[in-house]
């Protein structure tokens, strides 16, 4: 049997499902996984975003904290809203990029978009800190623990990434379709980490080898034996996924499963693996 749906019964608004697929992800965005309402369960985010506190201040929250012009004018225009946005978006691509275990599609947008957001933080921060009026202390503290959950959350897709890429880096790199899922960073990342180990690999063991025996599958070619020795990612591996939008019914192999909204299941990576791409379910 290829899949199993979670009971019910057993989710609750700590999830065990949600511990265990995110370990992490409570302590780095304070938020509770699962909130039950109406008969369903729904993902609820309480974090205090960089662009709200920010449209906070400037909207006169507190009337003692007044933002550079620069900063006034990005709130006026509707930039939280973007922000909030793109945190979501980071967000989810982090946790479906920790349980996949293929590389997937980078999303540089949002991240360019975080890193300008950050930069925006800081400079309040900055500008908090110069004031000099004690009473912005506790503020300034708030702000900046929210500034590091983000950067947490970044290094740790980032990091990710790389951990894939140095894994499997042949495959990826013989792969047109995972090279345009790369960065341009992380292909030259790719392409120096594969030049260092063709360069271990011919002088650790290789070079005293006779010339027929010298292959390990590069470019697609295979080894005497008939196989490559190039290493590939286990689509096969088992995920937790939830589904985000009515399905219905649904072919696993043999089985025909019924994927209601905000139902769980655990099955291969294979099977929902373009379920994924196309943004109807994602990991957990």
């Amino acid at each position: 049997m290829d899949i199993e749906e979670a009971p019910r019964e057993d989710l609750g608004p700590r999830s065990e499902y949600g511990r265990q697929a995110v370990p992490d992800a409570d302590d780095a965005f304070g938020q509770t996984p699962f909130e039950e309402g109406n008969g369903e369960y729904t993902q609820t985010t309480t974090v205090t975003t960089f662009a709200t506190a920010a449209a906070g201040f400037a909207q006169g929250q507190s009337s003692d904290i007044r933002l550079s012009d620069d900063a006034e004018a990005l709130v006026a225009n509707g930039w939280h809203d973007d922000t909030e946005e793109d945190w979501m978006v980071l967000y989810r691509a982090w946790l479906n990029e920790r349980n996949a275990p293929e590389l997937l599609q980078y999303m540089g947008v949002s991240i360019e978009n975080v890193l300008e957001q950050i930069s925006f933080q800081q400079n309040v921060i900055d500008e908090l800190r110069q004031s000099g009026d004690p009473k912005h202390s506790y503020k300034i503290i708030i702000l900046l623990t929210d500034l590091e959950r983000i950067r947490y959350i970044l290094r740790s897709y980032l990091r990710t990434r790389l951990k894939k890429i140095e894994a499997h880096t042949k495959y990826y790199l013989e792969n047109p379709i995972y090279r345009d899922r790369m960065s341009s960073q992380e292909l030259n990342f790719a392409k120096r980490h594969n030049k260092l180990l063709d360069s271990h690999y011919q002088a650790s063991c290789l070079s005293a080898l006779p010339s027929h025996l010298r292959s390990i599958g590069n470019d697609g070619e295979e080894t005497p034996a008939g196989i490559s020795m190039v290493s590939k990612p286990n689509l096969d591996s088992a995920v937790f996924c939830r589904v985000k939008e009515e399905i219905g019914d649904y072919q696993f192999g043999d089985e025909l499963i019924y994927m209601s909204k905000n139902s769980i299941f655990i099955t291969r990576y294979a099977i929902i693996r373009h379920l994924l791409e196309d943004g109807r379910v994602e990991l957990i």
